[in-house]
């Protein structure tokens, strides 16, 4: 069912491959035996094509909700945005000890103290199940601070949303085991 889904609704371009190839298929068999049938096969393809790009435009999945909130979040922190920040998380966030106040107040911290640039969203994989989602993420920036050594950050996080009326909002952000490593130490391991 998800397969189906990403196809239907979330991926434009799987949609338009798999449309192009039903109607080579049609196409092929009006070539090799023109007649009504066919020809009504034929435009009845390019008709359901049409309709459903169409509603893959109009529908948008809880997927697609939560990673514009993701790609938004990025942005957010690249601006040093605190007030987009405060209203994607929850009014019961939890994480780390840290409710959204503190969690906020940290944020606020950590932008006084380092300039944070060209956050970018990495192999981000969504599974949601009915009013919950689960987003496992890597993200890489770049950090100018006095105390921070290296000046790119890869980073992965686990980051849990709950949908309230057909909005999605953060109620956990956590890091994973996987804490990251800078491009700089990538490119020494590399080296060696």
């Amino acid at each position: 069912m998800d397969s189906i889904q990403l196809v239907l609704l979330e991926s434009p371009l799987l949609l338009l491959a798999g449309m192009v190839l039903l109607e080579a298929v049609l196409a092929t068999c009006w070539w090799f035996r023109p007649g009504r049938v066919t020809s009504w096969l034929v435009v009845g393809g390019l008709l359901l094509s049409t309709v459903l790009l169409i509603v893959q435009h109009l529908v948008v999945t809880d997927r697609e909700q939560i990673e514009q909130i993701l790609e938004t979040l990025a942005l957010a922190v690249d601006c040093e945005d605190v007030e987009t920040i405060a209203s994607a998380l929850d009014e019961d966030y939890q994480a780390d000890g840290m409710g959204k106040r503190r969690f906020i107040e940290r944020v606020e911290s950590t932008f006084r103290r380092a300039d944070i640039d060209e956050v970018k969203i990495l192999n981000a994989r969504i599974a949601v199940e009915s009013d919950r989602a689960t987003v496992k993420l890597r993200a890489h920036c770049r950090v100018k601070a006095p105390d921070w050594p290296y000046e790119y950050h890869l980073s992965s996080w686990v980051i849990c949303f709950t949908g309230l009326s057909g909005d999605w909002l953060i109620d956990e952000v956590r890091h994973t085991e996987e804490r990251g490593v800078s491009a700089r130490e990538l490119l020494n391991l590399l080296a060696q």
